[in-house]
């Protein structure tokens, strides 16, 4: 992009964003998401390979999927990684 190599890029919304937010890509703009992408918010955890951590972890994840938390922490901290994107239709 910066060497006027490519016009565009598609990326993960959450990427795209921080990529235009914080001048990863000179003049980026953000346009909108792909139509039936706009739940397709992955997050996850890190661990070492083989961690003992990884079973208490995934448990955890997956509560918090259950309940809800996890999509109002998503909508509380991270909407402007993702709802508030629009969708090209």
């Amino acid at each position: 992009m910066s060497n006027g190599q490519a016009d565009a890029i598609v990326t993960d919304t959450p990427d795209a964003v921080v990529m235009a937010t914080f001048g990863q890509i000179e003049d980026g703009v953000v346009i909108g998401q792909i139509e039936g992408t706009e739940d397709e918010l992955g997050l996850g955890v890190t661990l070492a390979k083989d961690s003992e951590l990884t079973p208490y972890v995934t448990d955890a994840m997956n509560a918090l999927i259950a309940d809800g938390t996890l999509d109002k922490l998503t909508e509380t901290w991270l909407a402007e990684y993702t709802t508030d994107v629009p969708v090209l239709v």
